[in-house]
């Protein structure tokens, strides 16, 4: 995905297109909620820099920033949005 990311980015830049890769880890949805306990939740959520499940909202602004102008000069990369999981 990040190669055809990457390519994608270069044949579109041209025409002021950018595209990037918005990877949440885990996030605190109904379905989350739903299969661990709140102390499986606090357990994972200590396995993060963070210190917290993140929330739709947090991937949600990401993609927020990237449609608009203020990230109109980010393309061809893959953003995980995971609270600082990726660095383990």
């Amino acid at each position: 995905m990040l190669g055809f990311t990457r390519n994608l980015a270069i044949e579109v830049g041209q025409y002021n297109i950018t595209v990037n890769i918005v990877s949440p880890g885990l996030t605190l949805t109904a379905e989350v909620q739903a299969r661990l306990s709140p102390e499986e939740q606090e357990r994972r959520a200590q396995q993060i820099p963070l210190r917290r499940i993140g929330t739709v909202e947090d991937t949600a602004n990401v993609a927020l920033f990237l449609a608009s102008e203020l990230g109109s000069f980010v393309t061809g990369l893959y953003i995980p949005v995971c609270g600082g999981q990726v660095m383990e």
